[in-house]
């Protein structure tokens, strides 16, 4: 039976409350019954965990240790270790100028370092809401790195993050292409429709080009000159063997590719783009927007066939575009600098492997990551997604990024991971750094695989703050099944908010949850605001609590529906 408390309002209340059901003695120290590393409340987090040599990238670290081990938030008087220290290896160096430039908007703490020992030390802010740090570290050597936080908890006994693995690979030597290749393919008349080995590549008025192969296609995303491909044939993958993406180079990331403006229309087509990605150079000397339409894709790269992983850029005027597109593989979008739309009916599958169309045989992916990877993502207007993956979460949201589900759009995810196959750092179905907004109309489903006996499961939202609105007549149906792994289904850290506008609905329904003690819905020092006529319904079939003592404020307008 569900467990449910019915409240009816009828002014407008700012209150403390503590929500009903059976209270754990143990607090929140019990979010990870499986003994894994990040249950401690310290965490580090990196963008990827593979780097190219020379790779400047940041280190986010988070300490929860305050709260983590009791239901109360910390007072002044705690004994909490007021730092953190992390080690940093040889090989490696911490750039603290660009570390305190980076953290300073924040003031969560000070960093100190010890150049002789190596050691790095964030002092928190006792007057900081969150304990986030982030640290920017350059790789100088092709190697592999390992990092620790390290602490002390409320009993004076030495509390270590998760041991984050940066993997630097040698940067591959990128090679332009020669003049002399150019001089003689202009020599070659124009024909229409011509193939692009058939074209004079380099001459500024091509443009469009139509492609039906293998060389054709990427001789047209090598050449700076061409804007717009139509693909009018489906295109395998299998025989490429650029040196640094080729099939069988598994450790590959991307291959650059020149900066500009381009449309790919895949006209239905499908393209296996086994281990190659593409990405444009990073010196953003102009804006671009990179459209995919009608277009259904395989790949096994680390990064998706298409990335702007680059490390500058805006992203009002660098946008990836994906219309109508499919993709089945390892990590579908990583664009943490980029802004990322998505229209049309599209699906996204991160899969530990998949069969090509081309052949009938099964390739395996470069899996345990999350589909998304994404800073800005705009679902836009009466849109029509679908994202899943079998590993890790559906979607990683960079700090300060916002995804944005526009009008009487739906997306709809699915996860089917559990403690033992995740990997990376997205621990919930959506794992967010920044901010979601669901318009109006707009539809946000979520639903996850009950795990198997002995794991917990990847699925529900977990937020740094932030905030959460769903605009009106908007829904939010989250269903989580089995225990979390990080966590309640629903989590915010600090200070977040959740907007339930007027006459829309905020739903999350934990099943499966057998004696499961873990909060179905938790928050911090955050807000929640309930509109008129909003419907706010927090339910649970298990044994355990619906949710936590929760120190926020609660403003409820007339006719709002508060179902607990």
């Amino acid at each position: 039976m569900k467990k449910r408390m019915k409240i009816s309002f009828v002014v407008l209340l700012i209150f403390t409350i503590t929500m009903v059901g059976p209270i754990n003695s143990a607090g929140l120290g019990n979010w990870f019954a499986t003994g894994v590393s990040a249950g401690t409340g310290l965490t580090l987090v990196v963008d990827k965990p593979k780097q190219e040599e020379k790779r400047q990238f940041g280190l986010k670290l988070t300490d929860e240790t305050a709260i983590s081990s009791s239901d109360d938030p910390p007072s002044e008087d705690s004994d909490v270790a007021d730092f953190v220290e992390i080690a940093i290896p040889v090989g490696m160096v911490l750039d603290v100028e660009a570390t305190q430039m980076r953290d300073a908007g924040t003031d969560a703490g000070t960093l100190t370092y010890d150049k002789e020992t190596g050691v790095a030390r964030v002092t928190w802010n006792s007057e900081a809401t969150e304990r986030v740090y982030e640290l920017m570290l350059t790789a100088e050597k092709a190697q592999v790195y390992e990092l620790q936080a390290v602490t002390s908890d409320v009993n004076g006994t030495e509390v270590k993050s998760n041991t984050m693995v940066i993997t630097v690979d040698p940067v591959q030597e990128e090679v332009a292409p020669e003049p002399e290749v150019e001089k003689e393919q202009q020599v070659v008349p124009v024909t229409p429709k011509a193939k692009v080995a058939e074209t004079p590549v380099g001459r500024a008025d091509i443009g469009t080009v139509d492609v039906s192969t293998l060389t054709d296609f990427h001789n047209a995303m090598m050449n700076k000159d061409i804007s717009t491909i139509n693909v009018l044939a489906d295109i395998n993958y299998a025989a490429f063997s650029a040196a640094d993406a080729s099939p069988t180079n598994t450790s590959a990331s991307y291959q650059r590719m020149p900066e500009r403006p381009l449309t790919v229309n895949g006209n239905g087509h499908t393209i296996d783009f086994r281990n190659q990605s593409y990405a444009p150079y990073d010196n953003y000397s102009l804006p671009k927007v990179v459209t995919f339409n009608d277009l259904n894709t395989y790949g096994t790269n680390y990064y998706g066939f298409y990335t702007d992983n680059s490390a500058g850029g805006t992203s009002a005027t660098n946008k990836i575009v994906y219309n109508n597109v499919n993709y089945r593989g390892s990590q579908a979008i990583h664009a943490p600098a980029t802004t990322t739309q998505i229209s049309g009916k599209s699906s996204f599958a991160q899969t530990n492997s998949y069969v090509s169309p081309f052949d009938g045989v099964s390739y395996t992916t470069l899996a345990n990551q999350t589909t998304f990877a994404v800073g800005d993502m705009n679902i836009l207007e009466g849109a029509d997604v679908k994202v899943t993956n079998e590993s890790s979460g559906a979607m990683y949201i960079f700090t300060g990024g916002t995804v944005d589900i526009a009008e009487n759009s739906v997306l709809d995810i699915y996860t089917s991971g559990t403690n033992s196959t995740v990997s990376d750092s997205t621990l919930s179905g959506i794992f967010s750094y920044g901010n979601i907004n669901v318009r109006n109309g707009a539809t946000l489903k979520m639903d996850n695989a009950v795990p198997a006996a002995g794991k917990t499961a990847i699925g529900g939202i977990w937020m740094n703050a932030g905030e959460f609105n769903v605009s009106n007549n908007a829904t939010v149906d989250i269903k989580a099944r089995g225990a979390m792994y990080y966590g309640s289904p629903f989590y915010v850290y600090g200070a977040g908010v959740l907007n339930v506008s007027d006459d829309a609905v905020f739903k999350l329904e934990a099943t499966d949850t057998g004696t499961s003690t873990q909060d179905v819905f938790s928050t911090g020092t955050g807000t929640i605001l309930i509109g008129k006529d909003g419907v706010f319904d927090v339910s649970s079939d298990g044994t355990g609590r619906l949710g936590r003592t929760v120190w926020m404020i609660i403003l409820i307008l007339i006719g709002t529906r508060c179902l607990m």
